[in-house]
């Protein structure tokens, strides 16, 4: 995998060294947002706080970094939204450290063996791009992306927002047969940052209401004006019958 500028291995949360071997991860178990740091990385988490809020729920996990210092990661989940926040946040820190957001293809074990996953970047310039797994060059790397993800033909994980500012460098690896994304912060101390996140269906109101942007996840090629709006007569045809057969009948008539 990557090392920073100081040719330094990083550590995942799963306690391996990076530059030795990449780390075996169970293929059938949810590793979701996991923090790797440029220093020994810390492997246990202590609950802070659950609290239900109005329209989400907020967890605290923190945890001592070595040399000093703490690692708080709290995770807000929106209620009414696909949307999960992730604010990282070094407190007392002694010296300089680098995190990384490490985050993986959505799985599924009933399609895993057809359906390929897709990186989804768009650049600072908002040029879109998607790229099937098989074809994805692993030595490349994104500066600032303001998306960054992947997606398959039926969920999207995908870095939506940053503030402020965390994403430096962002790029793709294998770990296993599972595509992972890897989003590089600063070099700094004492900071606090919030990554929001994706995390759901590739349905185009379910995208939409995170994240405009999130509309080119949806790829009807030259038909795409007039499939979109299809979709929508029919989506608006299912709130009136309940019943996607009658609602496509209706559509054609």
């Amino acid at each position: 995998i990557r090392k920073d500028k100081h040719i330094m291995p990083l550590n995942l949360i799963e306690g391996h060294n990076v530059s030795a071997e990449k780390p075996q991860v169970p293929q059938k178990r949810w590793c979701q947002f996991l923090v790797a740091c440029d220093t020994k990385t810390p492997y246990y988490y202590e609950l802070i706080k659950k609290q239900e809020e109005h329209n989400s729920t907020r967890v605290i996990y923190r945890a001592p970094i070595a040399g000093g210092g703490t690692l708080i990661k709290t995770f807000i989940v929106h209620h009414d939204t696909y949307q999960i926040e992730v604010q990282l946040a070094l407190e007392q820190v002694r010296q300089n450290i680098r995190l990384r957001m490490v985050w993986p293809s959505p799985y599924l074990s009933s399609t895993d063996n057809n359906d390929v996953p897709s990186t989804v970047i768009m650049s600072q310039r908002g040029t879109f791009e998607k790229i099937d797994a098989a074809s994805v060059d692993i030595q490349r790397g994104y500066v600032k992306p303001r998306l960054f993800g992947t997606d398959d033909g039926y969920f999207a994980h995908v870095l939506i927002n940053n503030e402020p500012s965390f994403v430096c460098r962002a790029y793709y690896d294998y770990i296993g047969t599972l595509m992972w994304s890897f989003v590089e912060g600063p070099c700094t101390t004492d900071h606090t940052w919030t990554l929001s996140f994706y995390a759901g269906p590739k349905e185009m109101q379910k995208l939409v209401a995170v994240d405009k942007q999130l509309k080119w996840l949806l790829d009807y090629s030259w038909f795409g004006f007039f499939v979109q709006h299809m979709v929508l007569i029919l989506r608006l045809m299912y709130d009136l019958v309940h019943n996607y057969g009658f609602a496509i009948i209706l559509l054609t008539i």
